[in-house]
């Protein structure tokens, strides 16, 4: 993957977003894990009551409610992907990495209030990232008017 040169203040500003997105990245991974296993794991007593008065429909219901939490697990993880990869881009300089954070960020905006607030820290570190390297870093040049 190609990186591109860098001035020392855009690189601080997109190791901070980095920062931001690493860290929504282990709130979203911390809470998506405890609310998975809160379901398995009411799933899993419901069935286990039902096993033991023998009753078919609550089996069935705590196999769904289960089932539930093990969809609800891997939809978290899916929703992580855009975020670590925006904070690996950012930390390493990729070509790529202020279009991975803004959709990464995009999306951080729907986890109210914790991703918003992380969220709006990664798009205020790329915009700054952004303007310290058309005052002197990594941009094309303007284009001209004839």
């Amino acid at each position: 993957m190609p990186t591109v040169a860098r001035t020392p203040e855009v690189v601080g500003h997109e190791r901070v977003a980095a920062a931001f997105m690493l860290a929504h990245l282990i709130v979203q991974l911390g809470s998506g894990l405890i609310g998975a296993a809160i379901f398995v794991g009411l799933g899993g007593m419901v069935s286990a009551l039902g096993a033991v008065e023998k009753e078919l429909g609550a089996i069935a219901f705590g196999g769904f409610f289960g089932g539930i939490g093990v969809l609800l697990g891997l939809f978290i993880l899916v929703q992580a992907v855009p975020a670590a990869l925006a904070a690996w881009g950012l930390w390493r300089g990729s070509s790529w990495r202020q279009a991975a954070a803004i959709v990464s960020s995009a999306l951080a905006m729907t986890h109210v209030p914790i991703g918003t607030v992380l969220a709006a820290g990664t798009l205020w570190c790329v915009y700054k990232a952004h303007q310290a390297g058309l005052n002197g870093g990594d941009h094309r040049p303007p284009l001209r008017r004839r």
